[in-house]
């Protein structure tokens, strides 16, 4: 362990501006991969707290009792795609209404009588907040002898499923090319580092060294290079998240697997091509 440790210590000092190239070059990559996956996990954050508005709102009849009241909300319980019911009286539907619109608070305190409807604000599970599963519960409780109306956006639904399913299937794809574009730049910022000391290895080979004390010292350096890459290009964008966060408007910062698996393919892809690259100078120089 400790020839290795020394041999890449010395490789490193023979070559610094190639090693410090090939590290910027896995830095820039990782950092623009950082930074899709930034814009990604906060455009889905959106995404989802659209989803959670999704709501079905169904207005009550005045005549309706309590007792009839209650019987729906029963109704509504036990349905598997409802996630929770709130039963809003007409008292604090007129409220709501003066603390959302102030403009006409003064028009709501004089009337004569109270012209907003009691009504069941009913939140579905996430499984359900689909076009179907909307649907499917305003067409169960449409026709309830106390039901006057049922409201739930399905045009406004229909927009944001498409847009849901329009955005994941383009950032799968995007992901996927930016992925391989990075994988395809670190591969050969660590590979020119190896061909670049092609007459070291020859050297080492004809003097009698085992193929393994000649790879090992590479897949060390191959691995210091693609997690100082990858640990530079990480704090890079978490600079720019930081930054955009400060100056321009909230960012969330990347989940923790995420992170983990960036670092790791940086490890990885240095190790991996180190060892290919290595391997086929290694054959060159028996053939």
């Amino acid at each position: 362990m400790g020839y290795v440790f020394r041999e890449t210590l010395i490789g490193l000092h023979r070559s610094p501006l190639l090693i410090a190239s090939s590290i910027s070059m896995i830095s820039l990559s990782l950092y623009i991969l950082g930074l899709f996956g930034l814009a990604i996990h906060n455009f889905y954050l959106a995404l989802n707290e659209m989803e959670e508005r999704i709501q079905i709102v169904a207005y009550i009849r005045d005549a309706a009792t309590p007792e009839d009241v209650t019987e729906l909300h029963d109704i509504l319980a036990s349905l598997p795609q409802v996630l929770s019911t709130q039963f809003v009286t007409k008292t604090e539907a007129l409220q709501k209404a003066s603390k959302e619109l102030p403009e006409f608070r003064d028009i709501f305190s004089g009337l004569p009588n109270n012209p907003l409807p009691a009504s069941f604000e009913i939140q579905l599970e996430p499984e359900s907040r689909t076009p179907e599963g909307t649907l499917n519960v305003a067409s169960t409780i449409t026709d309830h002898p106390i039901v006057e109306g049922v409201e739930y956006g399905q045009e406004w639904v229909d927009r944001f499923f498409s847009l849901s399913q329009i955005a994941g299937g383009a950032s799968l794809l995007i992901g996927i090319a930016f992925s391989i574009a990075a994988s395809l730049i670190i591969s050969t910022a660590v590979k020119v580092g190896v061909v670049a000391r092609k007459n070291e290895i020859e050297i080492m080979q004809l003097v009698g060294a085992r193929d393994r004390l000649i790879l090992y010292p590479f897949l060390f350096e191959g691995a210091l290079t693609g997690l100082s890459g990858g640990v530079i290009g990480l704090f890079l964008t978490y600079g720019t998240m930081k930054l955009m966060s400060q100056y321009v408007f909230s960012v969330d910062w990347l989940p923790t697997p995420w992170v983990l698996i960036g670092i790791g393919s940086t490890l990885f892809l240095g190790i991996a091509t180190s060892a290919l690259a290595v391997r086929k100078q290694l054959r060159d120089v028996i053939s």
